[in-house]
């Protein structure tokens, strides 16, 4: 006998077949996000993130651009690691100053040192060093934090040395132009008198491959003195 239409079969058989291969969607989606994660070290995606992948699966979206859906939600998850990160640094910065406790960041040289003075005649009695390696993006938080836990011989965090770059551009972050402009402050809008960019105009040089690669070098922002 010839197989039925699923439209011809009972309704609890067509509820059985769809969620089976809604399943085996969903499987397969996972086994793309497991692929993604081991390469990028992100966090898993949720539940309704993959709910979403396997709606535009459904409406007739290409392999391609749910793996794109994937890697985006990937990237968002890498900016709030360091998100995060920085955020611990401000309060382990917090609970190590104290009123002999002095914080020099360079900016120029992407450093930062940390001196702790004797209160009667103010000579250091220790200091502590953390340096921005080249290609990583500079966070005077961040550094601060390193440098003290150095300054006090403790063992600095692990994710202290491993922070994911940033990869959404915010106001206040200095950005590499890598054009005529040099370095360039992110701003509300763009004004070459003063060196700052807008977040669009930043979004047009990284979309335009005429310009190499802008990128991300400083996301202290200006609410972070130096």
């Amino acid at each position: 006998m010839a197989k039925q239409e699923l439209s011809s079969r009972p309704a609890a058989e067509q509820s059985a077949e769809i969620i089976a291969t809604l399943t085996a969607e969903v499987e397969s989606l996972k086994k793309r996000v497991s692929a993604l994660e081991a390469g990028a070290k992100v966090r898993p995606a949720t539940d309704a993130e993959v709910a979403q992948a396997v709606r535009k699966v459904k409406r007739g979206i290409t392999a391609a651009e749910v793996n794109a859906d994937l890697q985006t939600y990937a990237k968002e998850s890498r900016q709030r690691k360091r998100d995060r990160i920085v955020e611990r640094a401000k309060a382990d910065v917090k609970a190590f100053a104290e009123d002999n406790v002095e914080f020099i960041v360079n900016k120029d040289k992407r450093t930062v040192v940390v001196l702790r003075r004797n209160r009667s005649n103010k000579r250091v009695i220790s200091r502590g060093v953390a340096k921005c390696v080249p290609g990583d993006v500079f966070n005077a938080w961040i550094g601060k934090a390193i440098a003290a836990y150095r300054m006090f011989d403790l063992d600095v965090p692990a994710e202290y040395l491993s922070v994911p770059s940033p990869t959404e551009v915010r106001v206040g972050d200095v950005v590499y132009t890598a054009c005529d402009y040099g370095n360039m402050t992110v701003a509300d809008k763009t004004d070459i008198n003063t060196k700052t960019i807008s977040v669009l105009a930043y979004g047009v040089l990284t979309a335009n491959t005429e310009y190499g690669s802008p990128r991300i070098i400083d996301d202290t922002r200006e609410e972070v003195a130096a």
